[in-house]
């Protein structure tokens, strides 16, 4: 095929999906025009923002709308404004896409609405009291829906509703209860007495919005209250990972009061992801074929396992389709705080006895930490602790409340014998006054995680670049990371540096298969200004494509923990992963197994040198050599 006809193939396959799309487009948005308060300019401009990011094109129409709000958010006044945006700019594309299914909500959501109401809610008339959360509540439609529909049971007073999510802006909205007249319509008529309606937005009223608490929740790593008669948690848990979904359905059926309701979601295009398997074993009785399950009993506390298997496969063929390997590399957005280099050197000179960092790793590391202002930090190999009192004295002189815990392995320093493991951090911690640090030496990461807790967002990982390394310890410590977390590594191209490091591939190898948001710089100090440190950002697809990083295990490991090393890492793991995830990790870990003991056995050989595959033996001892080639 010459070139030209290949070119005139590809733009004749490109001409198709654009009629395709746009032969869809026009079908699935031709209610728009009858929508209150949408003219027939929106329209035109939903269609060519549809047809601009076609992902979106089997959205419905109710959650197309939310382009609109979207557009406001952003600062535009029209959405012809926002669509000459979008035309030029692929990451507002990408924006648009990603906040449309993590935040689209509406009014009275889905055709299983009419079942909730007429299966859960009614069953509440006359109580004296009815608690209520819904959790993940994005910006408070749903909240105020069940308000809405209980109060054709239950009187106000008798209602209290906690709404929670982990996006403060949010809950900001949620509290003031103020929607664009766009979505006037998915009020039905006889709830319309509720708001309040302006010139262009509505308000719920007064008294509904003060039957609500808003409260930041971090579904994966906070704890959950207790004591709901109904909860309410919809298009929330289908982002997640399987083992953390598992865990989530879990712990809000322990939230559930007996004969409580709970309410998951059965729309959108994960259809069935939130649904519970064997929930007669877990306590409930499902209500229909919708996501309304009605708690019978106390939860048996075994959450349920979910994977993909060969019979998913032809309900969702989406089961076992590849993953992406990698999200977007952000260079040089992190600003450089080499700030710290002459006051640290002024106030604590020892910190430059011994150089565990560049200056450029050091001053990207102290920018991520002015950018994110951590609360909850884990340090992941310590050495002799200049990277410690480089942070110590960071965070010291930000001046406000965080935890900070540094772990080693080793008690002495490796370079410095006769001194301590940190020994120049704790001389920072003691002369910055920093009573939130605390070192834990001699231990394993998965032996502190239970002590420390979930909630952290900030980890670094600096230990032997050796796999698994970094990966396992990665793969330990995402259970107890919040949504949202920074996780740095050091050393990503140390490999590079010398022949001998040339096996230093652990944290390179988490870099390039974890899926989120990664940060590196450009340090022109390093061949090619590739530099050795980098960062990414815990979103929810990190959770979805976990074992991705699982499949990184399958490598050749340099070390081989010890048995209760390993022990330690397979508590974790199992219990927080799904059986697809535990699949892999456990075969990997067999397969390493089993290399780590032809090593061992090779290595107790001390007079002879085996040549893989070459069938050479030279007998070391009497210096006889003996050669018989591979046919």
């Amino acid at each position: 095929m010459t070139g030209r006809k290949l070119k005139d193939g590809i733009n004749r396959g490109r001409k198709l999906l654009k009629r395709r799309v746009r032969a869809h487009t026009q079908g699935s948005m031709a209610d728009l025009y009858r929508v209150e308060g949408v003219t027939a300019s929106d329209v035109r401009y939903y269609k060519k923002i549809v047809e601009l990011v076609p992902e979106i094109s089997s959205y419905k129409k109710e959650t197309i709308l939310q382009i609109g709000d979207i557009a406001h958010e952003r600062g535009f006044e029209s959405l012809e404004d926002y669509y000459g945006k979008l035309r030029f700019d692929e990451d507002e594309r990408n924006y648009l896409q990603v906040n449309l299914t993590l935040k689209g909500t509406h009014f009275f959501r889905g055709d299983d609405w009419e079942t909730f109401n007429e299966e859960c809610l009614s069953t509440f008339a006359g109580k004296d009291s009815v608690k209520v959360w819904c959790a993940g509540c994005s910006s408070g439609e749903e909240a105020y829906s069940t308000i809405m529909s209980l109060l054709d049971y239950v009187p106000i007073e008798n209602i209290s509703v906690l709404a929670s999510d982990y996006n403060d802006e949010l809950l900001a909205k949620c509290d003031e209860g103020s929607y664009f007249n766009m979505h006037l319509k998915e009020v039905p008529g006889k709830y319309r007495h509720y708001l309040e309606l302006g010139e262009k937005k509505f308000t719920v009223k007064k008294d509904l919005r003060d039957v609500v608490t808003t409260r930041n929740i971090d579904l994966i790593a906070d704890e959950y209250p207790t004591g709901f008669d109904i909860i309410v948690c919809r298009n929330v848990i289908k982002f997640f990972s399987d083992g953390v979904k598992a865990t989530v359905k879990q712990k809000l059926i322990d939230s559930l009061n007996p004969e409580g309701c709970l309410f998951v979601s059965t729309d959108g295009n994960h259809k069935g992801a939130e649904l519970i398997k064997s929930a007669d074993e877990m306590g409930l009785r499902q209500i229909g074929d919708k996501g309304l399950y009605l708690k019978t009993e106390a939860g048996t506390s075994r959450p349920e396992q979910q994977h993909a298997s060969c019979a998913d496969a032809e309900t969702n063929p989406d089961a076992f389709a590849a993953k992406p390997h990698s999200r977007v590399y952000h260079v040089d957005e992190i600003p450089l705080d080499f700030d710290f280099k002459e006051e640290l050197k002024t106030q604590l000179p020892e910190a430059f006895e011994v150089k565990e960092m560049s200056n450029f790793d050091v001053a990207f590391l102290c920018g991520l930490v002015k950018w994110k202002r951590p609360k909850k930090i884990v340090e992941v190999g310590v050495s002799a602790g200049g990277t410690t009192a480089a942070l110590i004295y960071r965070l010291q002189a930000m001046g406000y409340d965080y935890s900070m815990y540094s772990i080693d392995i080793s008690q002495s320093a490796y370079r410095q014998p006769g001194k301590r493991t940190g020994y120049i951090g704790a001389m920072a911690a003691r002369r910055f006054g920093a009573q939130s640090h605390t070192f834990m030496l001699g231990s394993i990461l998965p032996d502190k995680l239970d002590e420390i807790g979930p909630g952290i967002d900030f980890l670094i990982l600096d230990t032997t670049h050796l796999l698994p390394g970094e990966v396992l310890d990665f793969l330990a410590a995402y259970p107890y990371l919040e949504d949202g977390a920074v996780v740095c590594m050091h050393d990503v191209s140390t490999n590079f540096k010398a022949l001998n490091r040339s096996n230093c591939i652990a944290t390179n190898v988490l870099m390039n298969n974890v899926v989120a948001e990664k940060y590196v710089g450009t340090d022109d100090k390093r061949p090619f200004g590739y530099p050795n440190i980098g960062a990414f950002i815990i979103g929810p697809e990190t959770g979805r494509y976990i074992t991705n990083v699982f499949g990184a295990l399958t490598q050749c490991w340099e070390e081989f923990p010890s048995e209760d090393q390993m022990d330690s890492y397979t508590r974790i793991i199992e219990r927080a992963y799904s059986e697809e995830a535990l699949w892999i990790y456990r075969r990997a870990v067999q397969l390493n197994k089993e290399l780590a003991k032809s090593k061992a056995a090779r290595a107790r050989m001390p007079h002879y040198l085996v040549l893989r595959g070459t069938r050479k033996v030279a007998h070391v001892g009497k210096r006889v050599l003996v050669r018989a080639l591979k046919r």
